[in-house]
């Protein structure tokens, strides 16, 4: 599943950007390493969504992303203190 919303982070943003920005997102290919860097929030700065389409995706990307992270560090945390069931 990760890969899947890393492949369509790139789409998307190429979707918006290319227009706007087609050296910086030249394909889905070159639009992946933005995908790699904003999901593993290293966030290096030198390629950004100029476009508020694409901030607006952005945003909706970070949000799915972050919130899956969550649900699954909250079920790996937990689950080693939950009561086996009866």
């Amino acid at each position: 599943i990760s890969n899947i919303l890393l492949y369509l982070s790139a789409v998307g943003i190429y979707h918006f950007e290319n227009p706007e920005q087609p050296e910086v997102f030249k394909s889905v290919f070159h639009s992946m390493w933005w995908a790699i860097c904003t999901l593993s929030a290293v966030g290096y700065g030198d390629i950004i969504p100029i476009t508020a389409g694409g901030r607006v995706f952005t945003f909706f990307v970070l949000i799915n992303w972050l919130g899956r992270g969550r649900r699954a560090q909250r079920h790996l945390c937990l689950r080693p203190f939950q009561r086996p069931a009866k």
